[in-house]
């Protein structure tokens, strides 16, 4: 049990076979949930895209802190 996560596994062999596998739930459920997850995410990313570059610019802002931090603690400790 891993936290009560549906897990749905799906494999393809190279000789062809299908091979699946899924938690309690069904296969089918699972990939629905997944479906609507999944489209609910794009349409978040398609209607901000800028956000994605505001990201990037909070990344770049929040990786200098963290350096400038552990500079000033190395200082600190000698």
């Amino acid at each position: 049990v891993l936290c009560d996560a549906e897990v749905a596994l799906i494999v393809f062999s190279t000789r062809g076979k299908l091979y699946e596998y899924s938690t309690d739930s069904s296969m089918e459920r699972i990939l629905e949930r997944y479906e609507l997850y999944s489209q609910a995410e794009t349409a978040v990313t398609d209607t901000y895209p800028e956000a994605q570059g505001n990201w990037c610019q909070e990344y770049g802002r929040l990786k200098a802190k963290v350096e400038t931090l552990q500079k000033s603690q190395r200082h600190l400790m000698g």
